[in-house]
This record gives structure tokens, C-alpha cells and sequence, in this order.
């Protein structure tokens, strides 16, 4: 089935796996991962017609060049027909982000259920970050490949930013798909510490003019040590 004639299938493979990192529900990927020997968790839900989701996925970085990331969603089609899912993800960078500078990274993503095989969302993604005003704007560039279970597979994208209107508050915008395009906005809150972030999003794929209108929520925990 083609991903026009479900247009739900691909907001909730984009949403629920490949893209995750810029602290959720923003879509968009940006290239930069946790420190060493410390983790994050990410907690979040979208809502859109036909489809509300549940996910929890701690991030940690072992100690290397590399963040790992493994949780776990409900996807509830109907509060009678609950699913549950995995979530794997591996996250790299090669040029880390400075003030005013830019940087490179890669994931490899994979969401699998039961019933649909192991490698039933499965994706590849570049990731470009820039910091533009003395790192108050940042801007997020991702292409990709992303295979979607029961659905047209083939390339991804997302670009988006975040502007840091405050110490505490943060504004988000951007667009990405799959053929489909969607655009989404939202606002970020972290408390004083800075290890709590309240995100709140509401998006929509821009063809369908409201038809296919989505809110997403996510709550992230920074800081964690692994000492």
C-alpha cells in the first residue's frame, strides 16, 4: 500500500523512529551527541487522526564517539488494538558543533514491531548542524533513507531550526518527509538546571490543509551520569 493511499503511515514512521535526537517531538535531527559517560532520556507522544503514540528512549554515551539509544512505544490505532514497539538507534559525529560553527554526523535507526519483522522501519541519516548568532540560532539539515513497513520506502529529509528567545525558552519550525511533505512548530521550555525540557509541537502534512493535523509532546531528562 502506497503511502498516498494511507497518508498516516509515513507522519507516524517519521515521528516514531528515524529522526530523533534534537530533543523530541522536534522531527529534525541535529549533529551533535551526549558526553561521555553520560545519558539522556527522552519521553513523548504524538497524537494524530487515526494514530496516538507513547515512546520512552534512554540515550547514553558509553564512552567513545558514539551515542546508543534503545526504548520502547505503544501505538494505539484504537485503545482496543494497542501495539507495542522497539526502538534502536546509533548516533555518531565527526566535527562537533562550536558558537558560530557547523558540524556532520550519521544515524543508523531502526523501529520494529511484532508481526512486521525486525527491520521494519529502518533508516540512514546525514546530519548537517550550524550555528548562526553566537550559537542563539541553530539550523538542522537531514537527508536520508528511510524503509517504511507496509509502506513506499525511499529518501528522507528535514530541515529545521530553533531560536533561543530566552535562557529558558526556545522556538522551533520546521518541514521534512518522505515524498509527502510536512511542517511542524513548536516551543521549548528547560527549567533553571537546565536538566528538564518540556516540548510541545503541533504539525500537519501541507497538502491536506488540516486533514492530517497532529500535536506531539515530549519530556527530556538531561544529565544522567553512567559514573
Amino acid at each position: 500500500m502506497s503511502l498516498l493511499a494511507r497518508p498516516a503511515t509515513l507522519a507516524a514512521a517519521l515521528l516514531a523512529c528515524p529522526f530523533v535526537h534534537a530533543a523530541r517531538p522536534m522531527v529534525t535531527d541535529d549533529a551533535s551527541i551526549v558526553a561521555p559517560r553520560e545519558c539522556q532520556v527522552e519521553a513523548w507522544t504524538d497524537r494524530h487522526p487515526g494514530d496516538i503514540q507513547y515512546w520512552a528512549v534512554p540515550h547514553c554515551n558509553p564512552g567513545g564517539d558514539w551515542e546508543l539509544a534503545a526504548g520502547a512505544g505503544e501505538l494505539r490505532p484504537t485503545p482496543a488494538h494497542a501495539s507495542t514497539s522497539g526502538l534502536l538507534l546509533a548516533k555518531t559525529v565527526f566535527r562537533p558543533l562550536e558558537p558560530n560553527g557547523w558540524s556532520a554526523g550519521m544515524t543508523l535507526a531502526n523501529q520494529f514491531g511484532r508481526g512486521s519483522g525486525f527491520l521494519s522501519n529502518a533508516s540512514l541519516n546525514a546530519l548537517l548542524s550550524f550555528s548562526l548568532m553566537d550559537d542563539a540560532v541553530r539550523v538542522h539539515v537531514n537527508a536520508g533513507w528511510l524503509r517504511v513497513h507496509g509502506a513506499r520506502s525511499g529518501p528522507s529529509w528535514g530541515l529545521g531550526g530553533e531560536w533561543t528567545a530566552s535562557p529558558r525558552w526556545s522556538l522551533t519550525l520546521e518541514s521534512y518527509g518522505q515524498g509527502s511533505t510536512y511542517a511542524q512548530a513548536g516551543v521549548r521550555y528547560a527549567t533553571p538546571s537546565g536538566d528538564v525540557i518540556l516540548d510541545a509541537a503541533l504539525g500537519d502534512r501541507i497538502s491536506l490543509r488540516g486533514k492530517e493535523r497532529y500535536l506531539a509532546f515530549g519530556l527530556t531528562f538531561t544529565g544522567l551520569s553512567l559514573r
